[in-house]
């Protein structure tokens, strides 16, 4: 076979990147609720050309994040009360399920690399007593992807996938909605339960810290919400796409 039979592949692919730069805009509010997304001003911006961005909001599509069709142009999904139940439903019941697999594989890099990233939170808490919103939430979305990776389950991984993007979602909206006095720590210290559980071999004990810690948050997110019915302050709004990500190439 002739060594120019293939070309190198990419470690990423463009359309990947541009998704994440557009997850994190709409997740962190940047891009409110009710924006439309314009191919070719995302591509201008980011600069790249319209497909990887055709591609990226496909995917915000299906992943429920944006709503398009063939006849008008995509926009962010307002997002809705029953939303945040459904999802924190479907995580109560995955995530226990994660933690009882992660207790039956003990030890192994995987572990090893969740505790390193707890310890580095804990590390960093301590140091200043406050984490800015932007690192609380990348840590927690870690910990809880690190967690699913550690389970060892490559069909659960498949169906959590896709689910990422709501996740990361809920986690900003629920650090820009309620600021309760010692909710990092609180969070840090519930995480560090469910490990401190699946080291010593306590599947039950891990399985219920981790349905206590999402009916937790679940319950202080919607106690939160203003009685009006809107979830934040940006609903319905109907902005323009101009988002501050950086170029992915």
């Amino acid at each position: 076979m002739s060594s120019m039979t293939f070309g190198r592949v990419p470690a990423r692919r463009l359309g990947d990147l541009v998704y994440e730069s557009l997850v994190e805009a709409i997740a962190s509010g940047r891009v409110p609720d009710g924006s439309k997304l314009y191919e070719d001003e995302i591509a201008r911006q980011m600069g790249v050309s319209k497909t990887p961005v055709r591609e990226a909001l496909r995917h915000l599509a299906k992943d429920g994040l944006v709503e398009a069709d063939l006849h008008r142009t995509p926009m962010v999904r307002a997002l809705t009360r029953q939303d945040i139940d459904e999802i924190y439903r479907v995580r109560e019941y995955l995530e226990p399920l994660v933690v009882r697999l992660v207790t039956e594989r003990p030890g192994g890099p995987q572990f090893a690399e969740l505790l390193a990233l707890q310890e580095g939170m804990e590390a960093r808490f301590s140091d200043s007593n406050s984490v800015d919103l932007s690192g609380s939430v990348q840590y927690n979305q870690a910990f809880h992807r690190a967690l699913v990776a550690a389970s060892g389950s490559e069909r659960l991984r498949a169906i959590m996938e896709p689910l990422w993007a709501q996740f990361l979602r809920l986690s900003f909206l629920s650090h820009r909605t309620y600021r309760l006095p010692g909710k990092q720590a609180r969070a840090i210290s519930e995480h560090r339960g469910v490990l401190e559980a699946i080291r010593a071999g306590d599947a039950p004990r891990g399985e219920q810290l981790m349905r206590e810690h999402i009916r937790r948050g679940h319950g202080d997110l919607v106690s939160s919400l203003p009685k009006d019915g809107e979830i934040d302050g940006n609903q319905h709004k109907e902005a323009a796409m101009t988002t501050g990500a950086g170029n992915p190439t």
